[in-house]
C-alpha cells in the first residue's frame, strides 16, 4: 500500500512530492510496515495458539466466537477490502492523469506535422 500511495502522490501531485516524500518518510513508511505486520500477527498468534497432547493449534483457540468473527471481519476489510480499495484508486486516477498528458502532448504536435503523419503511418 505505502509503494501505491508513493506513485500516486508522485504522479498525481507531482508537487506536494517533492516536499513530502523525503527519504526519511520513505523509510519510515517501510519500518512501520514491518513492524506494524510483526506486532498484529505476533499478538494474534501469541493468544490464539494452543499446544494439546503435543499438537499445535495456531489461530484456533479463541475465547470466544464473537471474538474470531471480529476478527474474521476486520481481517477481511483491512487486508483485502480496504487495500484493493487503495488500489483501484490510486492507479485509476495515475491512470486518468496520464492520459491527460498524453492528450495535451498529442495537441501540441498539431495536425498534419510530420511526426503525427510518421506515426499514423506506422499504425
Amino acid at each position: 500500500m505505502s509503494i501505491t500511495i508513493e506513485r500516486y502522490i508522485q504522479v498525481v501531485h507531482p508537487n506536494r512530492s517533492k516536499k513530502l516524500l523525503r527519504k526519511w518518510v520513505r523509510w519510515s513508511a517501510a519500518a512501520f510496515a514491518w513492524i506494524a505486520g510483526t506486532v498484529y500477527q505476533m499478538t494474534a498468534v501469541i493468544h490464539t495458539t494452543d499446544l494439546i497432547d503435543g499438537f499445535c493449534y495456531g489461530f484456533v483457540m479463541w475465547k470466544s466466537e464473537t471474538t474470531a468473527l471480529i476478527h474474521s471481519l476486520w481481517n477481511f476489510g483491512s487486508f483485502y477490502v480496504i487495500v484493493l480499495f487503495l488500489f483501484v484508486f490510486c492507479y485509476g486516477k495515475i491512470l486518468v492523469v496520464i492520459r491527460r498528458q498524453a492528450r495535451v502532448m498529442a495537441g501540441h504536435s498539431g495536425p498534419g506535422s510530420s511526426i503525427s503523419q510518421a506515426q499514423s503511418s506506422q499504425i
